[in-house]
């Protein structure tokens, strides 16, 4: 079975005073396709953590975008 992997993430809170735009995702976290699994299979993320278990149970992980 194939399954999805799309992660999008955003950190908010009263203190900051700009909006997030597009560019601060893409300083911190913008990735697509396989450069998903290739930067995150062994890291200590979520994404990483999604990869890994689905490995595991003999899933086949399609890794479409993250920021």
């Amino acid at each position: 079975m194939r399954v999805g992997i799309l992660c999008l993430m955003q950190e908010s809170n009263t203190f900051l005073n700009r909006k997030t735009e597009f560019h601060h995702f893409e300083e911190d976290l913008f990735l697509e396709g396989n450069e998903i699994r290739e930067k995150m299979v062994d890291s200590h993320h979520e994404v990483g953590g999604f990869l890994e278990g689905l490995d595991a149970a003999g899933f086949d992980a399609v890794p479409i975008f993250a920021a």
